[in-house]
């Protein structure tokens, strides 16, 4: 699966650090692996099918639970409904849809 970064989220996940970036250690390196997740899957029944993301569509976005209160925000371009999709952004990392980053 085909994904691209559009903001500071690329520098944290090739450097596991950015500037402004107060996210505790573990967050970072399970958003990491997340990450790694997305990019091994070739659908998104690929990374449903670890439940300890508990992937979800929330309104507009989907999220990949990172923790209890962290998750990881994405949106996804979709070729047409027929279709797998075509490419993940990367979003946010939030506390619970509530505090963004960045």
């Amino acid at each position: 699966m085909h994904y691209e970064f559009v903001n500071e989220l690329r520098t944290l996940y090739e450097t596991g650090t950015a500037q402004g970036c107060r996210i505790p250690r573990h967050i970072v390196d399970k958003f990491v692996r997340a990450i790694g997740s997305i990019e091994s899957a070739h659908t998104l029944e690929d990374i449903r099918a670890n439940k300890g993301f508990n992937f979800e569509k929330v309104d507009d976005i989907y999220s990949m639970r990172l923790n209890r209160q962290w998750r990881l925000e994405i949106t996804i371009v979709w070729i047409d409904k027929q279709h797998p999709c075509e490419t993940v952004y990367p979003q946010h990392l939030s506390k619970h849809y509530k505090e963004r980053w960045p």
